[in-house]
């Protein structure tokens, strides 16, 4: 059974923040409305919560940063706190007219309901961004995409795309939140998690990504018919996933949540969740089989994974990565041609696959525990 990723937020939904300016990429907010004892989101509240700024040490359920970087540098950057337009931020890459974007993070601590049986509810922390529209970006709908100019624009629904080389950082402050899974939409991301007093922060960083624009699914494998994007759309979310203690209450399986959580990230609009099988942890995804040019569909995955939790999944103890490979399968089960690597790092293993087709394949970490 495979989770869908969340579509895109409605665009009239309000984040409450305070008025701050951020000046070289560093944010700098006014603690008029701290509250005494800081700010906190209740674990079993029934209400899904927006992430405020925070506004004091103690504040925690909160976003404590935000950058746009650029070849390693931070661009300055504002937060636009207006009535109409309260979860708004401009920042400025070049002289020409600055470009604001949207950034909506919350929390949900309930989790909500979903119809897969198995995972029927998910308590987490989502951040997205995109790209606002201005006189020479308007949005554009479906009926709007013409993919034969040759110009990606052109074929791409929705917001705009924002330049290649910003990078988006995001720093939440959370409270109860037990990292279980990270599932990121972005190029070349990265993560860093640590835990604080009260609770743990968490930066995520990465660049926009295109993602092919087509119906969700509601089956495993896809109808025939769906086989071909009809444009381009381009994505930069941040989903984390929360090991509840109580049962049925968490997305993923959480029997080795304390030693640490995979960070997933690829260009399907349809992912599965890590299942360990025989000698291989396998990670499903589902996208058509063509780009809206009518190429194929090239894969992008990427994932950080702590060698620890592996460890734990697969019942290895003695689990190295020099006995790991990594390979990419389709639906047949057949291997396919994919450029792939493997590298470990203070006790993560890094682990990225690119240019392999879809529509239904399967990235797989391999243990090899027998000599041959």
């Amino acid at each position: 059974m495979l989770t869908v990723a969340y579509p895109r937020v409605m665009r009239a939904l309000a984040v409450c923040i305070a008025t701050a300016v951020a000046t070289a990429g560093v944010l700098t907010s006014v603690p008029s409305q701290a509250a005494p004892s800081g700010h906190r989101v209740p674990l079993y509240s029934t209400e899904q919560a927006v992430l405020p700024m925070c506004l004091i040490p103690e504040d925690l359920d909160c976003i404590e940063t935000v950058r746009v970087i650029r070849n390693g540098l931070a661009l300055p950057i504002q937060l636009v706190s207006t009535p109409a337009e309260p979860n708004t931020w401009r920042y400025f890459p070049t002289s020409k007219a600055p470009i604001q974007f949207t950034l909506a993070t919350w929390i949900t601590p309930l989790g909500f309901k979903r119809s897969d049986p198995l995972k029927p509810y998910r308590a987490d922390v989502y951040a997205e961004i995109w790209r606002d529209p201005d006189d020479a970006h308007p949005w554009r709908q479906e009926s709007d995409l013409d993919c034969s100019t040759g110009v990606l624009s052109d074929c791409v629904v929705g917001d705009q795309l924002f330049p290649q080389s910003d990078r988006f950082e995001v720093t939440v402050r959370t409270s109860w939140l037990r990292p279980l899974m990270i599932t990121t939409a972005g190029s070349d991301f990265r993560t860093k998690w640590e835990p604080i007093a009260g609770g743990h922060r968490f930066t995520f960083s990465a660049r926009q990504m295109l993602m092919p624009l087509v119906d969700q699914l509601s089956s495993f494998p896809p109808p025939p018919d769906w086989d071909r994007a009809r444009g381009w759309d381009g994505r930069l979310y941040f989903i984390v996933d929360h090991a509840a203690d109580r049962p049925g209450m968490s997305a993923y399986d959480t029997r080795c949540s304390d030693k640490g959580f995979p960070n997933v990230s690829r260009n399907a609009p349809v992912g599965g969740r890590p299942e360990w099988e025989g000698d291989s942890l396998n990670f499903s995804s589902i996208g058509p089989h063509y780009a809206p040019d009518g190429s194929l569909l090239r894969g992008d995955f990427q994932a950080e994974i702590p060698i620890a939790w592996l460890r734990c999944r697969s019942g290895l103890a003695k689990l190295r990565p020099a006995m790991l490979s990594v390979e990419v399968t389709n639906e047949k089960g057949e291997e396919q041609v994919a450029t792939t690597s493997l590298r470990a790092r203070n006790g993560i293993l890094h682990v990225n696959a690119f240019d392999f087709h879809y529509s239904s394949p399967t990235v797989r970490l391999v243990a090899k525990t027998k000599k041959k």
